[in-house]
């Protein structure tokens, strides 16, 4: 039976069973590469949307960021006022401190007058009344 088939189909059926390996392998490898393809868009669709999750969560974390910002900025601007204001009640402090001793001193300095001790603990007595009523 084989003789009946002549030489030139059998040269065909053989270039044809030649070719359909190839053909089956590049098949094979297609339909891979399909799949690779797949896979590969899922994964883009993945990385895509925690991407989003990302970019929410960093515009999230900037606005925060500027709120605390300007807290603080507040904050500063407060401390400075307050640091302000304490020292010029120091200050006041300070030149209250010094008249006040600048009167002992008055005090101290005046002569006392009177004759008798009573009368030297009155004179002593009036100036410094004096003094804190003035």
């Amino acid at each position: 039976m084989l003789k009946l088939i002549p030489l030139p189909a059998w040269t065909a059926a053989g270039a044809v069973a030649l070719m359909a390996v190839p053909l089956g392998v590049q098949t094979v490898r297609l339909g891979s590469a399909h799949d690779r393809i797949e896979t590969l868009d899922e994964r883009i669709e993945d990385m895509s949307a925690r991407l989003a999750v990302c970019r929410g969560n960093v515009a999230g974390l900037s606005a925060s960021l500027d709120d605390q910002n300007a807290a603080v900025s507040e904050l500063e601007a407060q401390a400075s006022a307050q640091i302000a204001e304490y020292e010029a009640s120091a200050a006041q402090a300070r030149a209250d401190a010094e008249a006040a001793r600048a009167r002992a001193r008055d005090i101290l300095d005046r002569p006392i007058q009177g004759a008798t001790v009573c009368e030297r603990v009155l004179d002593v007595d009036a100036a410094v009344m004096t003094e804190l009523e003035g």
